[in-house]
């Protein structure tokens, strides 16, 4: 559950929040945002890429062609 909770933050606005069921970890709402151990086993068929373009992404680039040399 630790590296689902690293991996997923749990973050939602206060009054999502206070439509959860106070005490039921079997709560709907809570289910939805809440980080599962599950989450984190590796299911044949499925993988991080699922539409396969990871190999194409690329980090910005910085761009030196602007008056000064900045971006």
């Amino acid at each position: 559950m630790r590296r689902a909770a690293k991996d997923f933050p749990f973050l939602v606005t206060r009054a999502y929040a206070d439509r959860m069921a106070k005490g039921d970890p079997a709560d709907p709402l809570l289910r939805q945002v809440l980080p599962a151990a599950e989450e984190m086993l590796a299911v044949p068929g499925y993988g991080d890429d699922p539409v396969g373009d990871g190999a194409a992404w690329q980090p910005p680039a910085c761009c030196t062609n602007t008056a000064g040399g900045r971006c």
